[in-house]
């Protein structure tokens, strides 16, 4: 009897399972445990429990491959819980889907900005700017703590800091009830450009950023074809890029602009580079994916990017994570675009070290051993900053 309840009870265990990764995998938020949201004190202590299973579970990973990972995450299963250690595997599976390094603060900084539209409540909103200084500083406080040799609870400081950044925003998914942020009165934003029907309809879509739902509500793009131009107007408007987050139409750049690459809108390729130059940029790290989706056209458009010195560093790296998309997905394009990147290499100063460590980083990634000889040349003449890039491992 008690083996039947045993096997009983895992098989529910692995059902429950299945139906959590299922939602994870497609986006669907989590709805709260049995019985509702946690309290205050409860919801602290679940953050608690489950940034220390992301510890051990990191760990694992580094330390174990294969048969015996699996078998730990059962062990983490009977030791933590179901719920708890699902969604931290899915947290960090997603956090290994996150852009590249010349991307990343980007999407980090909408990560918390969707956080914030769906759990800020009465939290001040932070400019990206005052994100960044208070993460590096709730970084060095967590880090300080997990090098210690035993366990040490958050200290009051970095626990007001993870809830000033909401974070790691999975965590709060399904034990946090909504709390829409009122926009506060001395909340100022440019005017927002006059939009007419259809393109309208995409003020009202909010934060649900899922690319399924997007895709239900885009419906048929003959609709949309005729309203590239205020698509394009939408994405760069001012007043929506720098509206309240809690608000359904500050959203619309992000739809606007997964709507252009979906329509091949490549004639507005290089007016879009100026998003990246915001000082609160949340979208520009989309910009490559959809760029690739607009065609090879986009190619010519990237280039002058590039290659113009007296461009901002973020806009010349922003147009190589570009290029990369394009070669990855037009692999005829390719390897003209891996020579032209070598000249440009080769032809470059030790004044730009970081750029080079940029562009040996897409090299490296487009698997560029025919320019093998070019890269080991920028590393021993010191053209290349170890800070970005430390090594070339291409091999013929």
């Amino acid at each position: 009897m008690a083996h039947r309840k045993r096997s009983k009870n895992l098989s529910e265990a692995a059902k429950q399972r299945k139906q959590i990764n299922a939602e994870l995998a497609s986006g669907t938020i989590l709805p709260p445990p049995k019985g509702g949201y946690p309290s205050p004190a409860e919801h602290e202590q679940i953050l608690e429990r489950r940034s220390l299973i992301m510890r051990e579970m990191i760990e694992v990973m580094v330390r174990a491959t294969g048969g015996y990972q699996q078998k730990r995450f059962v062990n983490f299963i009977n030791q933590y819980g179901e719920r708890d250690t699902t969604v931290v595997r899915a947290a960090l599976q997603r956090g290994f889907q996150r852009p590249d390094f010349l991307t990343e603060e980007v999407w980090i900084y909408r990560q918390y900005r969707q956080a914030y539209a769906r759990f800020g409540g009465q939290r001040h909103f932070l400019s990206r700017p005052e994100y960044e200084d208070l993460t590096a500083e709730n970084g060095k406080l967590c880090l300080g703590r997990l090098l210690l040799p035993y366990k040490v609870k958050p200290s009051a400081r970095e626990r007001e800091l993870s809830n000033l950044l909401i974070t790691p925003h999975a965590f709060w998914e399904d034990i946090t009830p909504p709390a829409d942020p009122p926009r506060p009165a001395d909340f100022n934003a440019p005017p927002v450009d006059y939009y007419a029907a259809p393109v309208s309809e995409l003020l009202a879509w909010g934060w649900d950023l899922n690319p399924k739902v997007i895709k239900q509500k885009t419906g048929n793009l003959k609709h949309w074809a005729p309203w590239v131009n205020d698509l394009g107007r939408m994405t760069l408007d001012e007043g929506l890029l720098n509206g309240w987050p809690g608000e359904a139409a500050s959203w619309a750049p992000y739809h606007a602009l997964e709507l252009l690459g979906i329509l091949k809108a490549h004639p507005w390729a290089a007016n879009l580079c100026s998003l990246v130059d915001r000082e609160n940029d949340w979208l520009s790290d989309r910009l490559p994916e959809v760029w690739a989706n607009m065609g090879i056209e986009v190619e010519k458009a990237l280039w002058p990017e590039i290659e113009d010195r007296s461009r901002s560093k973020p806009r010349r790296k922003l147009a190589l994570s570009g290029l990369r998309s394009l070669a990855e997905r037009y692999p005829a394009r390719r390897l003209a675009i891996v020579n032209r990147l070598a000249v440009l290499l080769a032809a470059s100063t030790k004044e730009e070290a970081n750029f080079n460590g940029c562009i040996v980083f897409v090299l490296e990634r487009l698997e560029a051993v025919e320019v093998k000889e070019v890269i080991e040349a920028a590393f021993e003449q010191k053209k290349v900053d170890p800070h970005v890039f430390k090594q070339s491992s291409l091999e013929l």
